[in-house]
């Protein structure tokens, strides 16, 4: 048995866990599917330049390559040997802290650009190790001050990662590290920084920055990828011509990055970011840009402790989707049946928009996460437990709307019936005009209409209070009939039910109700509001029209009006007090 009741006591939660389960895995599957990710690219991208703009980066100068230098040259299609070996040595005389040659020189090259690379020890070169075409890196170099410069687009053909490193765990030895990484390394140990890469984390300083989640290849090899921090500011670097340079026109580069490359753009070095501004060549930057872009975040990390864009753990998305889920319910506190469309409208706004809000100020703390990925899973939450809640709060005011009713049919059965026995009765009191007998008798007819009324509530269902009309005698009408039909019903009831003396000594009724063509525009609610007119006013001539001896109830089609007419020709009174009837009669 008390396993039984162990069952009986979880299986509630059970069911709880499964509804927060099932979305969850509805939208991780369409994560992991990568259905969603091209929205998570874009987004990413349009957050980025949302940012506050950033200063120019004066730690590095680029040493420019156009058009105009590549037609000084002999080929005409690249900078000479001589002529790049004589520029390394002119930048070097400036004493930079590191030079960076994003110019590619496979195979034999001129001995006098041997003697530049092996000369300055500071000076890193690039090489291309990955499909398709790798190139061997230049001669004169030892392996620590070579870095690759490949890098894989999105499949957008937009450029937002970097690799850092590529390990191989077969042979250690042949780790490779990137361009970008290598100028970094050898400015920061410099500074006296400390920079270490592993498989397995980066250490910039006192910070640590882990790599994105990749798929190992099949070849064993791991990279080691970052998200790029882009500047969103153009141009993100001092420049220097090449041609500057050759003629000696240096400015001060001590302690400086330099990185010479080609922005020449017959070159066709390019990178597509999306988010920095270069007008020059329709919003790409040139491949020495990208190179920078990744230095200089390095390097501004680890000095200005600059953010370091992450993404946020698997763990720390789904705590970041739970917090949200828990939030609909302060959503749902604010919202009723009465809320009408357009402040339903500004809550889902505010809602959404906060969300929104908190993951671009994650952003701006450095830590990136799927919004594709929270606002479906929230969306999969919000939508059903909205519909849900709404159907509950209207199921309320129905239930609520049937007891007002039940209220109000039980107050206007007692007003029109008993009441009325209750004023003549009281009335004749005062003018000692009845004996204890009579009282008696009008006593016991009193208690059995309040009876019989409340036998007749308590057999109208909860579906059926709204047509049911409950007369002052207990009887009911229904109000789905005949409008016509259910005056005559109302009629019967009051002239022949009430021990009225107005009303047993008339000698004339007229009594004449025109079938209405169009009564379904009425409505129940207006046929209960003109009976109940009706039942009052017949009440009302029992009780004042004094001597009548005629009485005349016509319902008559006039056009597009229908007349309703209640005469008498008795003495009637004049009275300052507003009574129900008369309420009733402002009211319709």
């Amino acid at each position: 048995m008390s396993y039984l009741h162990l069952l009986q006591s979880i299986r509630p939660n059970i069911r709880c866990l499964g509804y927060l389960l099932l979305p969850l895995l509805l939208t991780a599957s369409l994560r992991e599917s990568g259905a969603t990710k091209q929205w998570d690219l874009l987004a990413f991208d349009r957050l980025l330049t949302l940012r506050p703009t950033e200063p120019i980066d004066r730690r590095m100068t680029i040493v420019t390559i156009d058009e105009a230098d590549l037609n000084k040259q002999p080929n005409k299609s690249s900078i000479s040997d001589q002529n790049l070996s004589k520029a390394i040595n002119l930048i070097a005389a400036a004493k930079p802290a590191v030079i960076g040659v994003d110019i590619i020189r496979d195979g034999k090259i001129d001995p006098q650009l041997i003697t530049a690379y092996q000369q300055h020890l500071n000076l890193i070169g690039l090489a291309k190790i990955l499909p398709p075409d790798p190139l061997k890196p230049p001669s004169g170099l030892t392996a620590d001050r070579i870095g690759f410069g490949d890098y894989e687009p999105d499949l957008d053909g937009a450029v937002r990662r970097a690799t850092l490193a590529i390990f191989d765990d077969r042979s250690p030895k042949q780790n490779t590290y990137s361009f970008a990484f290598q100028v970094a390394r050898v400015y920061l140990q410099q500074q006296q920084q400390k920079i270490q890469l592993t498989s397995s984390q980066l250490n910039l300083g006192s910070q640590v920055i882990y790599p994105l989640p990749v798929t190992d290849n099949s070849d064993q090899s791991k990279y080691f990828d970052v998200l790029v921090n882009y500047r969103h500011i153009y141009p993100t670097f001092p420049r220097l011509k090449l041609a500057d340079v050759l003629e000696g026109k240096i400015s001060n580069l001590q302690g400086q990055i330099v990185l010479i490359g080609y922005t020449a753009t017959t070159k066709q070095d390019f990178v597509n970011t999306r988010v920095v501004p270069n007008p020059e060549i329709n919003g790409n930057i040139y491949g020495v840009e990208y190179h920078g872009h990744i230095i200089s975040q390095l390097i501004t990390t680890t000095l200005d402790r600059r953010n370091f864009i992450q993404v946020l753990p698997f763990w720390g998305e789904y705590c970041w989707m739970l917090i949200w889920i828990a939030s609909i319910g302060l959503v749902l506190k604010v919202i009723t049946v009465k809320t009408t469309f357009q402040q339903l409208l500004l809550i889902n706004i505010a809602y959404f928009g906060s969300i929104l809000l908190s993951i671009y100020l994650l952003l701006m703390a450095g830590w990136w996460l799927s919004i594709s990925f929270t606002f479906s899973t929230i969306l999969i939450f919000y939508i059903p437990i909205l519909i849900s809640f709404y159907q509950r709060e209207r199921s309320l005011i129905e239930i609520a709307n049937q007891r007002h009713q039940a209220i109000s049919e039980t107050f206007n059965a007692i007003h029109y019936g008993p009441l009325q026995e209750l004023s003549i009765l009281s009335q004749s009191v005062k003018t000692q005009s009845i004996s204890l007998p009579e009282i008696d008798r009008s006593l016991g007819k009193l208690n059995q209409q309040i009876r019989q009324i409340g036998d007749s509530l308590r057999s109208i269902s909860a579906e059926e209070i709204e047509s049911i009309l409950v007369l002052g005698d207990g009887s009911q009408v229904d109000l789905n009939m005949p409008l016509n039909e259910i005056f005559y019903a109302v009629v019967d009831r009051a002239m022949y039910n009430h021990s009225y003396p107005n009303l047993t000594n008339l000698k004339t009724r007229i009594i004449n109700f025109e079938q209405v063509s169009n009564e379904y525009k009425l409505g129940v609610d207006r046929k209960r509001q003109l009976c109940q007119f009706l039942e009052e006013s017949i009440g009302n001539v029992g009780k004042y029209a004094e001597g009548a001896t005629r009485l005349q109830l016509i319902g008559k089609v006039d056009g597009d009006l229908y007349r309703l007419s209640i005469e008498d020709n008795g003495q009637g009174q004049i009275s300052s007090r507003v009574g129900e009837g008369t309420k009733e009669a402002r009211r319709l």
